[in-house]
This record gives structure tokens, sequence and C-alpha cells, in this order.
């Protein structure tokens, strides 16, 4: 169970992922694009990065409705993406190879987007090229580069050659900011079931459901 220490909540791996995702099922995301979400900022904590805040940036935005993408043979351009709709999706386009270099542009969190190619990296064994303001990172199962991900709202993503050396967690627990985990356990919270006697008699506050 998460416990506070000046500032700062220390929190298991496990647990992170698990309020995650209740927060995107909270903010309205359908539970598989929840899983990604998921997925994707712990990816970015146990290396060292703000995935609690990318997620947050991504349920502030809400859930899209629809997608603005334009084709060009091997290139496809999205704008004003939401990453937690369509990262997936774009990740997944260029590993099968339907595109060959996707451009994305105003999106709502270019570091969540690190963490969904992340995630597909460390489990495809393929690496991501992220090039911004013509500089490139690499993203595959390793750390990366916090600073180059900052400041840009434009990234061009193309497949390339992985690092040699996979990335070994050395912690199986994570310190995140207070304030954040409060933002994202209130975000949770909208998926509780409420504590009256009918609830209880179906279950809930036995122990009987992961929302206990």
């Amino acid at each position: 169970m998460a416990s506070g220490v000046g500032g700062l909540v220390i929190c298991s791996i496990n647990e992170t992922g698990a309020i995650l995702r209740k927060a995107a099922v909270g903010s309205g995301f359908p539970i598989g694009l929840a899983d990604v979400i998921s997925a994707a900022g712990v990816w970015l904590c146990v290396r060292d990065l703000d995935g609690i805040g990318a997620v947050l940036e991504v349920l502030d935005a809400g859930y899209p409705t629809s997608v603005q993408a334009r084709r060009n043979g091997a290139l496809l351009t999205v704008s004003h993406a939401r990453i937690g709709r369509s990262g997936v999706s774009l990740i997944e386009l260029l590993i099968v190879g339907e595109v060959e270099r996707v451009i994305v542009e105003s999106p709502d969190s270019i570091m969540l987007l690190a963490g969904v190619a992340g995630v597909a990296a460390t489990n495809s064994g393929v690496a991501f090229a992220f090039t911004l303001d013509g500089e490139s990172i690499i993203i595959d199962s390793q750390r990366i580069e916090a600073s180059g991900l900052s400041g840009s709202s434009r990234v061009e993503i193309e497949i390339t050659e992985p690092r040699l050396q996979p990335f070994q967690p050395l912690r199986s627990a994570l310190v995140v900011d207070e304030e954040q985990w409060e933002s994202i356990s209130g975000l949770a919270a909208r998926i509780y079931v409420p504590a009256t006697e009918e609830s209880r008699l179906s279950g809930a506050g036995a122990g009987l459901t992961d929302n206990d």
C-alpha cells in the first residue's frame, strides 16, 4: 500500500499500474486503452521519468471522438493527437509495416507516447527513433533522456535498431509526487462502488473485487 514521506509517495510497481488503470477508466477510457495507458505510465516510472504526470496530461485532455489523420504513401501524419486513444495504434502500424514513418503534431503528451513505444519495444524487440527538432532519441527497453522529449510539439517516428544491453529495473517500489498521487487516486475513485447496504449485499467491501 502507498505510504507518504515528505511530499512523496512510496508505492509498488503493481499498485502504480493498478491506480493508473482505474484512473483511465474513471476518465472515460475503454478498459483496453486504460491498460495501454497504465503500462506506458509504469514503463516511464521505472525509468525514473514522470509517468504519472504523463498519464495525467492524457486524462486531462479526455477521450476524443475522432482522430485527424492523413496518409501519403508510407507516411502517416496525425494532428492534435490524443495519445491515450491513438498512441498504441500509431506504434502498431509501424511494427507491422503498414507505414514506414509517422509524424505526430501537437500531441497531448509526447512523454506518454514514448512510454507506449517503450512498452512495444520491450515486448517486441524492435526500437523506435523519435526525432524532435532535428534531434533523434532511441526508444527501446532502456532508459531514455527525458529532456529531449519536452518543449516540442512535433515528433517523427520510425523503426530503428535497438541498443544492445536490455534494461533491468533495480527496484520493486516507486517514489512519486504526493500531489500527483492524490490527483490520480481521485480519478480512480470515480469507478469505486458507493458504500451502501445494497452494494455490500452484492459484494462491495467484502474483498471480492479489485475496487474494494
